[in-house]
């Protein structure tokens, strides 16, 4: 059975090269698959794909990509001296449009059914350590039973995103599941769920906010918690 891999993005640093977060977090996803892929037993390519807009704090917004970046990234891990005949095959694939989790898995599933036409696979999905539960209802939630599905979680955040409250979190965590399944439910929710999305990245990068846990937490409580979600 064909292995699909998929690794999500989270922000787009100064420098992704140098970023301590982004190091941790590829590294790990680098080894997982590389080990994998010399274990498996198929022989076809693995396909890997990068998912993450363009979500950039910095000026000019819209040039790079959460998917951009880390492909760069990736890329130089994959030519490091001796890899390249494990490497070389290697299909990556970047989905530039996401700018939340639940987009992620859908813009990558329309990756491999529509565009790589692949209806059986062995998926492994990458995300932050406390994103697992989600990102398990979502997979199941697009995935049929025919594809095989795995989530890795990898404890890369160093930042104080990572050290808030476990009750904060989890509040956090249950909302975002919530509002992301009612998206699932009508294209119109999804959409709107969306432009919410598009308004958070909109009010982080105005000037004076700092895209610190406060200025999060203040758009949650103007944006998130005020939608109407049946």
């Amino acid at each position: 059975m064909k292995n699909i891999f998929l690794i999500n993005g989270y922000g787009i640093p100064k420098d992704i090269l140098k970023d301590e977060n982004y190091n941790f977090y590829l590294k790990i996803v680098f080894n997982h698959i590389y080990d994998t892929v010399i274990s498996s037993k198929e022989k076809t390519s693995p396909v890997i794909i990068f998912s993450g807009g363009k979500t950039d704090m910095r000026k000019p917004y819209n040039k790079r990509s959460e998917a951009g970046e880390m492909i760069k990234f990736f890329k130089k891990l994959m030519t490091r001296p001796g890899l390249k005949k494990v490497t070389r095959n290697w299909q990556l694939e970047k989905e530039d449009k996401a700018i939340s989790t639940i987009e992620n898995i859908l813009f990558a599933k329309e990756i491999i059914v529509k565009k790589k036409k692949i209806s059986k696979a062995n998926i492994f999905t990458f995300c932050e350590q406390t994103r697992v539960d989600r990102v398990n209802i979502f997979l199941k939630r697009l995935f049929p039973t025919r594809y095989k599905l795995r989530v890795i979680g990898v404890d890369f955040d160093v930042s104080a995103n990572r050290y808030l409250d476990s009750k904060i979190l989890k509040e956090k965590e249950d909302l975002e599941t919530k509002y992301a399944l009612w998206a699932l439910k009508d294209y119109d929710n999804f959409v709107q769920l969306h432009n919410l999305y598009l308004d958070k990245l909109e009010y982080l990068r105005k000037p004076g906010n700092k895209n610190d846990i406060k200025d999060i937490a203040t758009w949650w409580k103007k944006g998130l918690k005020n939608l109407e979600v049946k």
